[in-house]
């Protein structure tokens, strides 16, 4: 289990998770924790930003897709707020048409109107829209 990705090393104490199986297990441990990518990983903080683990340089492609995705959500997410504000701003849009176009995005998505995340300490559950397997908070926002 190698962490040669870390260009300051791995912080004294961290532990260093080689699979995605592990960094959950940690999580279910440390529930009040949030994954970050930095220093060419991912590390594992806790509510004051120690660093609570460290992905090891086999799991951080995975991870690093999961971020991508997230990125992709985010992006996707941003770009339908604008055509809402330009609705609104144009008088098409009602609460009725908003509360029917959610629907029908969480439906696409295959999620139930009351899914939450799998993340028992989720501090994203409300804005999460990944709920499918999802286990660690990220930094941004969304579980993965």
């Amino acid at each position: 289990m190698s962490t040669t990705k870390y260009s300051q090393g791995v912080p004294e104490g961290a532990i260093v998770a080689p699979n995605r199986e592990a960094l959950n297990a940690i999580v279910e441990a440390n529930p009040e924790t949030i994954l970050h990518d930095r220093d060419g990983g991912f590390h594992l903080l806790d509510m004051e930003g120690n660093v609570v683990a460290v992905a090891a340089d086999e799991l951080i492609p995975e991870l690093q897709a999961s971020f991508d995705e997230a990125d992709k959500i985010i992006a996707k997410e941003k770009e339908e707020e604008e055509k809402k504000r330009d609705k609104a701003e144009a008088g098409d849009n009602t609460p009725e048409k908003e509360k029917e176009e959610e629907t029908t995005k969480r439906a696409e998505a295959g999620l139930a109107a009351d899914q939450a995340c799998a993340h028992r300490r989720c501090f994203n559950s409300i804005i999460c829209v990944t709920y499918k397997d999802c286990h660690i908070c990220s930094s941004r926002n969304i579980c993965i």
